[in-house]
């Protein structure tokens, strides 16, 4: 009895040895699930598949490192369906805004990063002098593989523009800030990212992919951002953020509205509010940095 159970046991050791070192089964499609504003062949990219990926061995921990090294990714699952195909689950950053950064040490010319509801840089997305129309159509090119397929799935509402299922051979995830950003930018703009507001005027910023902001001027912007209420970020073109306490919002209609700093900032909206639809087409700056004491000017 005791050598049958030995054999057994022997058997299944050398049957689990050779299941997770031969390629049995081999990785040969590739589901990505949760994403929205990355395409699923780019998150395949940074994925970095190994070539020997099998349902038994499908280098689960390598892979979900790889995903959380871009700062576009801020979790990541992986985990085998038989046969052949890797199922990779991801959740994205919010990307709450577009900050226009000025030449610098590391920059020769104006550049266009996105950034976080919590400041974090997540990537360049181009130059200072590009329209978002001319971002929005810049082409992001990817090789084929003849052994790995990327299988999209269904994107939240509203849908982005389907990236056409193919075959990314997987590279590496040190790749520049600029290339991230705009393959997540190509994807999201044709679903109304382009509206997002642009924060201007940022004299002293100089981003790195992945690090946080520490700009005054800049976190101040994103929290006015975000403490607008919908109807009334919805209009809005950019924001002049040179420090903390000089906020200027630009809307759709041309419009200024000297905000100043971030104190009060539903009272201050809601007289601007009034102000505009007193004086329709012809108001062309309003000043509620002082909400009791406002000030416009018209054409």
């Amino acid at each position: 009895m005791f050598s049958l159970v030995a054999g057994v046991a022997c058997v299944v050791v050398v049957l689990w040895l050779a299941l997770h070192v031969l390629p049995v089964f081999p990785i040969r499609n590739v589901t990505v699930h949760g994403n929205y504003y990355l395409g699923s062949d780019q998150i395949v990219e940074m994925a970095q598949v190994p070539s020997d990926a099998t349902l038994f061995n499908n280098h689960s921990s390598q892979i979900r490192d790889n995903l959380l090294a871009d700062p576009w990714i801020t979790s990541a699952s992986v985990h085998s369906v038989p046969f052949g195909t890797l199922s990779i689950t991801v959740r994205e950053a919010t990307f709450d805004a577009i900050v226009e950064v000025p030449p610098n040490a590391s920059s020769s010319s104006a550049t266009i990063w996105a950034v976080s509801a919590d400041g974090l840089w997540l990537g360049q997305l181009g130059t200072g002098t590009q329209s978002m129309s001319t971002l929005s159509s810049s082409a992001v090119s990817a090789q084929a593989s003849p052994t790995l397929s990327v299988t999209p799935t269904p994107s939240p509402s509203p849908e982005p523009t389907a990236t056409p299922a193919s075959s990314p051979t997987p590279t590496s995830t040190a790749a520049s800030d600029a290339s991230s950003g705009q393959q997540a930018l190509t994807e999201a703009l044709s679903s109304g990212i382009e509206n997002k507001p642009r924060v201007v005027d940022t004299a002293t910023v100089v981003p790195v992919a992945g690090e946080t902001c520490d700009d005054e001027g800049v976190l101040a912007a994103l929290k006015l951002v975000t403490e607008l209420s919908d109807d009334a970020l919805g209009e809005v073109k950019s924001v002049s953020a040179p420090d903390a306490e000089t906020l200027t919002v630009t809307l759709d209609s041309g419009v200024e509205v000297a905000f100043g700093s971030l104190t009060d900032i539903s009272t201050k909206e809601r007289v601007a509010a009034r102000i505009i639809s007193e004086h329709p087409d012809s108001i062309t700056y309003v000043n509620v940095r002082v909400p009791d004491s406002p000030a416009w000017r018209g054409l």
